[in-house]
């Protein structure tokens, strides 16, 4: 019976990550014109919606394995991008250009190797027995980390 169980698991994490590549695909490029010509609330809060469910699971669900508490600590540093997206859009002022703007080109730059070693991660805590709602809350957020990021 645990033969079945693991390749259950295994089953869900490459289904999962399956999605995230095929959703990734299709919505890059789209993402990030609207976010170099467009920038708006809407977008802002659809990160928001998107990333901060994972970034509030220790709140109300812990995660069970140490793997994943590493994909969460990557994904709660990388979701700092929203509060400089928020700074910038919101703030009175329109915020600090060069700070918010440093801050994300620098998280843009780690994106593409930090993003993938959590991804990495929180297949591994999937594949361990991390609940389903946690995994995928997970890749969610980190999806959305990859597609609402400045990049150069």
């Amino acid at each position: 019976m645990p033969l079945r169980q693991d390749s259950l698991r295994l089953l869900t994490a490459a289904l999962v990550l399956a999605g995230c590549l095929i959703a990734f695909y299709l919505l890059f490029k789209p993402i990030q014109l609207r976010i170099w010509n467009r920038f708006g609330l809407i977008d802002l809060v659809l990160m928001v919606c998107l990333e901060v469910p994972f970034v509030l699971t220790p709140l109300y669900m812990r995660p069970r394995d140490r793997v994943t508490w590493i994909a969460w600590w990557i994904a709660a540093v990388l979701a700092l991008d929203v509060v400089f997206f928020a700074i910038g859009e919101l703030a009175p002022t329109g915020g600090h250009p060069s700070l918010e703007a440093t801050g994300s080109i620098l998280l843009g730059l780690a994106k593409p190797v930090v993003v993938p070693l959590a991804v990495v991660f929180l297949a591994a805590g999937c594949v361990r027995g991390e609940r389903l709602a946690v995994t995928v809350m997970g890749f969610v957020c980190l999806m959305a980390e990859t597609l609402f990021g400045v990049y150069l």
